[in-house]
């Protein structure tokens, strides 16, 4: 559902290419996997994490994240204002430093699959869907409201 949500949202895009390797597995794929296969089979390309400020605290548990984190650009999403700084990840990081750059948007992206889910077990209007395209919110609503 994810796959084909992203494809929807992004599909006037064409400078964005999307991969299913992720989708494709039966097993749990880590980031050191997808970053390994993207790279062996686009060598030259530029590579973007995108991720919330919670998973930038997480990193430091990310399996083997020192071989790999240096080798993209990081891009996080803070969750409150006064954290938007950029900087290296080397505090979070065992033996290597990677920069990293907080997103500019304005107004914070403040966007929960579990608050999502929250409000409309709660029949009240997300307020999350300001950030769902609008061609699938219809769609992330009903299989939110199933509890998917």
């Amino acid at each position: 559902m994810r796959m084909r949500w992203t494809e929807e949202t992004f599909k006037k895009k064409s400078n964005i290419e999307l991969s299913d390797l992720e989708a494709s597995s039966t097993q749990t794929v880590f980031a050191k996997e997808i970053f390994s296969k993207l790279a062996v089979d686009s060598p030259n390309a530029d590579f973007y994490w995108i991720l919330g400020e919670d998973q930038l605290d997480q990193l430091s548990f990310w399996k083997d994240i020192d071989t790999y984190a240096q080798n993209l650009h990081w891009v996080v999403f803070p969750r409150s204002e006064n954290r938007a700084k950029p900087g290296l990840m080397s505090k979070r990081l065992m033996r290597s430093s990677a920069a990293y750059s907080w997103t500019k948007t304005r107004p914070m992206v403040d966007v929960s699959s579990h608050r999502l889910r929250e409000q409309l077990a709660a029949h009240q209007k997300p307020a999350e869907l300001e950030w769902i395209a609008p061609a699938i919110q219809k769609e992330v609503c009903e299989t939110y409201q199933k509890g998917r």
